[in-house]
């Protein structure tokens, strides 16, 4: 029955269901109460509680109090009860102990005659295997006329005329009940006593079915099964494909894996191998019609053959390593890769002559298959390839960054072809072998991350601003031809067996990106060296004060020549080979405008303020009544120098933003930069300025 605490009439700072927890500890009460309240509001609602808690607990007595009185008078007379219950529960308790012992005495017993009657039975099993097993091996010495002299059981006529149809098919069932008794009472003396004879039968039995083996491996398929379905039976299957091996198999490949006869063929490995693949329906056509009759009659517990698993790709492998070794040296990667992909070729033809899968997995599990890939010396020919290419790579990024020599594709600087040519190479027929499929991925990665440290600002590289715009370019397509290369080409190259496709892919594309990151920094140099060079442009601005002071030149009439110059720069970019994406182009433009216009503005408006400094200093002289010869003199055409200044500033202002606005390919807002605006607004106000003049000096 669970135990409910009263409630409070008022809310307390704590919750009351705290106090009835298993772990509640003071400490921790205390301390988390202290972070929501202080240590006085705790103690007055603990004191509080604690009043309601004493007015329940009367309330609880108070309302049981006539229980707790009759509680006393309910129990008198009980203990006399319980002294007479002792001795009549004390007598059933030594009769049930009795009666248990008994009990217990009866089971041991029966359970020693059960133990004795289980070791009979199992004696008597025992007895009646061996029984068994003695008259199975009377039963084949019999069937194989072990008694005979030694010249007749040597007689193949006899062999053919009498271990034949009911007879073999007898020895092979017999043999097989002999296996099974020996398993079962294989460690009894008597089975020692019988080895010398069970081994004769074995011998015998090996000697005969070797004879028709080899008399039927020519033969018809239905006799050579006979036999098959013989070795199947008694579990010697193993025994039948060494002897294939070492009968049929051995001479043909000790002729045809020679160093002799690969050098005859010029060192061709194809022509060698088809040697080897004819062997197959020269020799084995029969004995693979014979395996698949035999297979059907076997029963689903007895393992089948397999001889081109067993028998014929082992010692294929066996010629190969210990006379054609040649053919693994790596010192010449070319040659290397050409005997790897025809022995590849070579070894999916013979799985492709394997009956089944499972027979494909079991050549795949064998221990020569492993064997024969592992004498390729793979990290040996990664190493060269690597420092074929990833050290030509290194050639060309050591040296200065030229314009790219090969096309297509179309790239724009060196660096970034060789790059390219690279990656492919790491991918192409001649070079990838799929047992270095990662080390070749962690090599492209490689060469990408290499050309972006490369590219990295902070490196030794200092690119020109038709460099740095071909690098832009070239970042943008390198990235594209990896994605492309990846769907055409790498992603069919990745084997089935390798799990976390997605992780080549997401490498390669993190370092496209790292190449791709770097475009900011390029664009900030492009823009930087262009703005430099079009602002280099504006110094004739500061000498034109000089070609109109005191020169009593015509009123200006068209814009300055260098105002025409001034965005060469960046109509070159803008109209160079190199075809920049439109966001990319804007904020070039955008930037490299401000940069220029607010430079302008700022020089035309020094130059303003110098004049106006210079005109105001004149007029406080001519007020004096001094006569100075700067005073600016009036031509014909009643305007005076300065003002002829201003509006020759106005007119290639606004030249300047007229340029501007004929940019080719530039969006319309670039040119709506608020540094133009001001530029306009002040080439206005000068404009205005000389003309106000000239009006007033006129009517003056």
């Amino acid at each position: 029955m669970s135990f409910t605490l009263p409630e409070h009439p008022h809310p307390l700072c704590f919750p009351i269901a705290v106090l009835l927890e298993d772990d509640f500890s003071v400490d921790e009460f205390v301390s988390s109460s202290k972070k929501r309240v202080s240590i006085e509001t705790l103690r007055n609602d603990l004191d509080s509680y604690f009043k309601t808690l004493k007015s329940a607990m009367v309330e609880l007595i108070n309302h049981d109090y006539a229980d707790f009185v009759k509680l006393s008078s309910n129990l008198i007379g009980v203990d006399k009860a319980i002294e007479e219950l002792i001795t009549p529960l004390g007598q059933l308790k030594e009769e049930v102990m009795s009666l248990k012992l008994s009990l217990d005495t009866a089971i041991g017993s029966m359970e020693t005659r059960l133990t004795y009657r289980a070791e009979l039975r199992d004696k008597k099993a025992l007895l009646n295997n061996l029984l068994s097993v003695t008259e199975s091996v009377a039963m084949l010495e019999t069937l194989l006329q072990l008694h005979q002299t030694p010249s007749s059981l040597d007689d193949s006529e006899s062999i053919s005329g009498q271990f034949t149809g009911i007879i073999q098919d007898r020895v092979a069932s017999e043999f097989s009940r002999l296996q099974y008794l020996m398993s079962l009472s294989n460690q009894h003396p008597m089975i020692k006593m019988l080895e010398p004879r069970i081994r004769s039968i074995d011998q015998v039995l090996e000697s005969k079915l070797e004879k028709m083996f080899i008399s039927h491996i020519s033969a018809s398929p239905d006799k050579l099964a006979q036999c098959l379905k013989t070795y199947a039976a008694i579990g010697k299957q193993q025994t039948a494909e060494e002897l294939f091996c070492r009968q049929v198999v051995t001479p043909y490949m000790d002729g045809v894996l020679t160093s002799r006869n690969f050098n005859s063929k010029s060192q061709d490995l194809s022509l060698l191998y088809a040697e080897v693949l004819n062997f197959i329906p020269a020799h084995c056509q029969s004995l693979l019609q014979a395996v698949s009759h035999t297979s059907s009659h076997t029963h689903p517990n007895q393992q089948g053959f397999d001889f081109l698993v067993n028998a014929v790709f082992p010692e294929v492998v066996r010629g190969i390593e210990t006379r054609l070794s040649i053919i693994f040296a790596s010192g010449n990667p070319d040659v290397f890769y050409k005997n790897y992909k025809k022995t590849n070729d070579f070894i999916g033809q013979f799985e492709s002559l394997c009956a089944t899968k499972d027979s494909i997995q079991r050549l795949r599990s064998h221990t020569s298959y492993s064997s024969f890939l592992n004498k390729w010396s793979f990290p040996v020919y990664y190493q060269i390839r690597f420092q074929e290419i990833a050290g030509h790579v290194e050639g060309i990024l050591s040296g200065s960054c030229e314009p790219a020599t090969q096309v297509p594709p179309h790239f724009k600087l060196e660096p970034f072809a060789a790059t390219w040519r690279s990656v492919c190479r790491c991918w192409e027929d001649g070079v990838y072998v799929t047992p270095l499929v990662h080390r070749f991925w962690k090599l492209t990665v490689q060469l990408l991350t290499r050309l972006a440290v490369w590219l990295d600002v902070d490196s030794d590289v200092v690119l020109s601003v038709n460099q740095a715009v071909g690098a832009i370019s070239d970042c943008y397509l390198i990235s594209e031809l990896v994605n492309d290369l990846y769907s055409s080409s790498i992603e069919d190259k990745i084997p089935h067996s390798v799990t976390g496709k997605d992780q080549f892919f997401n490498g390669l594309m993190e370092a496209t990106q790292k190449l791709l990151s770097l475009i900011p920094n390029l664009k900030g140099t492009v823009i930087q060296n262009v703005s430099k060079q079009c602002c280099a442009n504006l110094d004739p601005t500061h000498t034109i004060p000089r070609l109109y002071r005191r020169t009593n030149k015509e009123v200006p009439s068209k814009p300055s020549a260098y105002v025409g110059a001034v965005l060469k720069p960046l109509q070159l970019i803008l109209t160079g080979e190199v075809s920049l994406q439109c966001d990319l182009r804007d904020d070039i433009c955008r930037d490299t405008l401000s940069t220029v216009s607010e430079k302008y503005l700022a020089i035309i408006s020094d130059v303003l303020m110098s004049v106006k400094r210079t005109e105001d200093s004149l007029k406080k002289l001519k007020q004096r009544g001094r006569k100075s010869q700067d005073t600016p003199g009036i031509s014909g055409s009643d305007m005076s120098d300065d003002d002829k200044i201003r509006l020759q500033l106005s007119l290639d202002a606004e030249a300047f933003v007229n340029e501007v606005e004929q940019l080719p390919m530039v969006d319309k807002s670039v040119t709506q930069s608020t540094a133009l605006q001001q530029l306009l607004q002040l080439a206005a106000n000068a404009k205005e300025l000389a003309l106000s003049s000239t009006d007033t000096s006129t009517r003056s």
